[in-house]
């Protein structure tokens, strides 16, 4: 009881770093809260911004899920936290991913829905994508799944495919069978929100893949994709449009359905093949060679490359 007395009496900030577990679960038990009441944008916020990625990355696992949850009200609440975004989840990348605690999974996964809601779901994404090639499976497996959730929950053009799709067909040849179930069930979302567009990043999978993908697409409910959850910046559009549906239900109204989801060109989720550097140097020369063998070996290096679908 002593001890928990001393640990009361220090300054918040330095109960939030110290060698004491419990000193540190109580002060995250007493930051999330403190969180909760600042406003928004008081400067109060700034003087924990660097700590946020150590809270999360806490080696004691009891003080480690509370700082998750003093890391979630600090992005929840705190309009400085935009900034600590690339920081926070490569730090629940490389230490709570790796948690067999579906809890502390769990926290991890609102933490980076929380970062979507505030606008920063590129850094989050990209991020989360730095776990893909984690030496452990589950990590890469976890980070996979966290990805898919924020698909399934914001949707696209709220969130863009086109990193995750660079990197999609890789993970269907990963050694672990877990990994690449995570891939097909991210494959699946992706389908609901661009269609045949996924098939861009699919090229090179087994076509045993490609088939139980095809299957499951065929079975998926027909229909736009929707979001059920909304980024900062368009949860006042979105509540408008649900006010405006539920007045017209009351009065018998039947509503023409909303604009489907745009569609996605698979062109534009190609990335483009740079034909130029990747010329031989003496291309002009070799192209205007006497020795039809010499112009012949020019055009076969080029094609080798400029059969691509897009350019630049």
């Amino acid at each position: 009881m002593g001890d928990e007395q001393d640990f009361a009496s220090l300054p918040l900030n330095e109960r939030l770093q110290h060698k004491n577990w419990k000193a540190r679960l109580g002060a995250y038990e007493e930051a999330a809260k403190l969180f909760a009441t600042l406003d928004n944008n008081s400067s109060e916020f700034d003087q924990y911004a660097s700590s946020v990625a150590k809270f999360v990355g806490d080696s004691n696992a009891a003080a480690q899920a509370k700082g998750l949850d003093a890391a979630l009200a600090f992005v929840e609440n705190a309009d400085c936290a935009k900034r600590t975004a690339g920081d926070v989840v490569d730090a629940l990348v490389a230490k709570c991913l790796n948690s067999s605690k579906t809890g502390i999974k769990e926290k991890c996964t609102e933490i980076c829905l929380m970062y979507v809601e505030i606008e920063k779901g590129d850094a989050v994404i990209d991020s989360l994508m730095g776990g893909f090639g984690n030496k452990l499976a589950k990590v890469a497996a976890a980070c996979i799944n966290i990805v898919t959730q924020l698909f399934r929950e914001f949707g696209v053009p709220a969130l863009s495919p086109k990193a995750v799709m660079k990197q999609l067909g890789k993970l269907f040849g990963h050694t672990d069978g877990a990994v690449r179930d995570e891939a097909k069930a991210l494959a699946i979302e992706l389908h609901r929100w661009i269609k045949e567009a996924v098939k861009a990043s699919l090229a090179e999978i087994k076509p045993v893949q490609l088939k139980e993908l095809e299957d499951a697409w065929a079975a998926a409910p027909s229909g736009s994709a929707a979001p059920t959850r909304y980024r900062r910046c368009d949860q006042a559009k979105a509540e408008k449009a649900k006010a405006k549906a539920e007045a017209a239900a009351e009065a018998g109204v039947v509503e023409e359905e909303g604009p489907a989801q745009p569609a996605v060109d698979p062109y534009d989720m190609m990335e483009p093949e740079d034909v130029l550097n990747k010329m031989s140097k003496t291309f002009f020369e070799d192209i205007e060679n006497p020795k039809w063998s010499i112009r012949k070996e020019a055009i076969e290096g080029v094609m080798a490359f400029a059969g691509k679908p897009r350019l630049q």
